[in-house]
Protein backbone atom coordinates (compact mmCIF):
# COMPACT_ATOMS: atom_id res chain seq x y z
CA UNK A 1 0.00 0.00 0.00
CA UNK A 2 1.35 3.51 -0.89
CA UNK A 3 1.40 6.37 1.23
CA UNK A 4 -0.66 7.93 -0.77
CA UNK A 5 -3.52 5.72 -0.16
CA UNK A 6 -3.12 5.62 3.29
CA UNK A 7 -2.72 9.37 3.85
CA UNK A 8 -6.45 8.79 1.90
CA UNK A 9 -7.26 6.54 4.39
CA UNK A 10 -6.10 8.44 7.03
CA UNK A 11 -7.31 11.81 6.41
CA UNK A 12 -11.13 10.66 5.03
CA UNK A 13 -11.43 8.76 8.41
CA UNK A 14 -10.61 11.42 10.39
CA UNK A 15 -12.90 14.19 8.70
CA UNK A 16 -15.89 11.50 8.54
CA UNK A 17 -15.32 10.73 12.71
CA UNK A 18 -14.89 14.73 12.82
CA UNK A 19 -18.50 15.20 10.98
CA UNK A 20 -20.17 12.35 12.77
CA UNK A 21 -19.22 14.03 16.02
CA UNK A 22 -20.10 17.38 14.97
CA UNK A 23 -23.90 16.19 14.06
CA UNK A 24 -24.18 14.09 17.27
CA UNK A 25 -23.28 17.03 18.80
CA UNK A 26 -25.77 19.13 17.26
CA UNK A 27 -28.32 16.92 18.17
CA UNK A 28 -27.10 16.77 22.16
CA UNK A 29 -27.00 20.51 21.88
CA UNK A 30 -30.56 20.99 20.53
CA UNK A 31 -31.91 18.12 22.92
CA UNK A 32 -33.89 16.29 21.01
CA UNK A 33 -33.77 12.93 22.73
CA UNK A 34 -34.07 14.53 26.63
CA UNK A 35 -37.59 16.45 24.76
CA UNK A 36 -38.95 13.05 23.47
CA UNK A 37 -38.16 11.54 26.68
CA UNK A 38 -40.05 14.04 27.99
CA UNK A 39 -42.97 13.59 25.84
CA UNK A 40 -43.35 9.71 26.53
CA UNK A 41 -42.34 10.17 30.28
CA UNK A 42 -39.16 8.45 30.15
CA UNK A 43 -40.23 5.10 28.85
CA UNK A 44 -38.03 4.54 25.36
CA UNK A 45 -34.82 6.88 25.80
CA UNK A 46 -32.94 3.96 24.52
CA UNK A 47 -35.38 3.34 21.42
CA UNK A 48 -34.95 7.47 20.93
CA UNK A 49 -31.02 7.05 20.85
CA UNK A 50 -30.76 3.87 19.10
CA UNK A 51 -32.89 5.45 16.24
CA UNK A 52 -31.15 8.70 15.96
CA UNK A 53 -27.96 6.69 15.84
CA UNK A 54 -29.10 4.65 13.12
CA UNK A 55 -30.30 7.10 11.11
CA UNK A 56 -27.04 9.34 11.17
CA UNK A 57 -25.53 6.20 10.16
CA UNK A 58 -27.77 4.99 7.25
CA UNK A 59 -27.67 8.71 6.37
CA UNK A 60 -24.03 8.72 6.09
CA UNK A 61 -24.09 5.04 4.19
CA UNK A 62 -26.99 6.76 2.03
CA UNK A 63 -24.26 9.82 0.72
CA UNK A 64 -21.67 6.88 -0.07
CA UNK A 65 -24.11 4.34 -1.81
CA UNK A 66 -27.10 6.35 -2.71
CA UNK A 67 -30.42 4.08 -2.32
CA UNK A 68 -33.37 4.36 -5.25
CA UNK A 69 -36.53 4.72 -3.17
CA UNK A 70 -38.16 3.84 -6.36
CA UNK A 71 -37.70 0.16 -4.98
CA UNK A 72 -39.21 0.27 -1.93
CA UNK A 73 -42.97 1.05 -4.32
CA UNK A 74 -45.77 3.63 -3.46
CA UNK A 75 -46.29 2.84 0.11
CA UNK A 76 -42.13 2.65 1.32
CA UNK A 77 -42.29 6.51 -0.51
CA UNK A 78 -45.11 7.42 2.10
CA UNK A 79 -43.74 5.71 5.23
CA UNK A 80 -40.37 7.66 4.66
CA UNK A 81 -41.78 10.65 3.81
CA UNK A 82 -43.68 10.32 7.24
CA UNK A 83 -40.49 9.67 8.47
CA UNK A 84 -38.99 12.49 7.36
CA UNK A 85 -41.63 14.56 8.22
CA UNK A 86 -41.61 13.49 11.83
CA UNK A 87 -37.49 13.71 11.99
CA UNK A 88 -37.83 17.67 10.41
CA UNK A 89 -41.09 18.47 12.67
CA UNK A 90 -38.64 17.71 15.55
CA UNK A 91 -35.62 19.43 14.58
CA UNK A 92 -37.47 22.12 13.79
CA UNK A 93 -39.44 22.55 17.01
CA UNK A 94 -35.78 21.78 18.69
CA UNK A 95 -33.73 24.41 16.84
CA UNK A 96 -36.87 26.99 17.66
CA UNK A 97 -36.07 26.30 21.28
CA UNK A 98 -32.09 26.87 21.09
CA UNK A 99 -33.02 29.85 18.84
CA UNK A 100 -34.14 30.80 22.77
CA UNK A 101 -30.73 30.76 24.13
CA UNK A 102 -29.44 33.43 22.02
CA UNK A 103 -30.75 36.49 23.33
CA UNK A 104 -29.86 35.35 27.18
CA UNK A 105 -26.73 34.53 25.68
CA UNK A 106 -26.25 38.13 24.51
CA UNK A 107 -27.80 39.51 27.79
CA UNK A 108 -25.38 37.68 29.94
CA UNK A 109 -22.15 38.65 28.10
CA UNK A 110 -23.35 41.83 27.89
CA UNK A 111 -23.88 41.74 23.87
CA UNK A 112 -27.60 43.08 24.35
CA UNK A 113 -26.37 46.42 21.95
CA UNK A 114 -24.67 43.95 19.09
CA UNK A 115 -27.08 41.46 18.92
CA UNK A 116 -28.73 42.48 15.56
CA UNK A 117 -24.93 42.44 14.43
CA UNK A 118 -24.24 38.53 15.46
CA UNK A 119 -27.56 37.58 14.12
CA UNK A 120 -26.75 39.54 10.72
CA UNK A 121 -23.40 37.69 10.77
CA UNK A 122 -24.80 34.34 11.42
CA UNK A 123 -27.47 35.20 8.34
CA UNK A 124 -24.92 36.25 6.35
CA UNK A 125 -22.50 33.49 7.07
CA UNK A 126 -25.14 30.88 6.27
CA UNK A 127 -26.16 32.53 3.01
CA UNK A 128 -23.11 32.96 1.63
CA UNK A 129 -22.18 29.41 2.40
CA UNK A 130 -25.63 28.13 0.71
CA UNK A 131 -24.50 30.08 -2.52
CA UNK A 132 -21.22 29.00 -2.57
CA UNK A 133 -22.82 25.24 -2.21
CA UNK A 134 -25.28 25.57 -4.99
CA UNK A 135 -23.23 28.30 -7.15
CA UNK A 136 -19.62 26.97 -6.88
CA UNK A 137 -18.68 23.96 -9.12
CA UNK A 138 -17.16 20.91 -7.79
CA UNK A 139 -19.53 21.59 -3.95
CA UNK A 140 -22.02 18.90 -5.43
CA UNK A 141 -22.34 16.14 -7.53
CA UNK A 142 -25.26 15.56 -9.77
CA UNK A 143 -25.74 12.17 -11.02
Amino acid sequence: MSAGILAEIIVGLASGLMVAGGVFAVVVIISIVPRMAQLSNGKHILLYESCISAGISTGGWHLLYPLQLQMFGEFGNVVCGIFFGVFVGCLAVAIAEVLDVIPILCRRSKLVQKLPWLLLAISLGKTAGTLAYFLLPGFTQYK
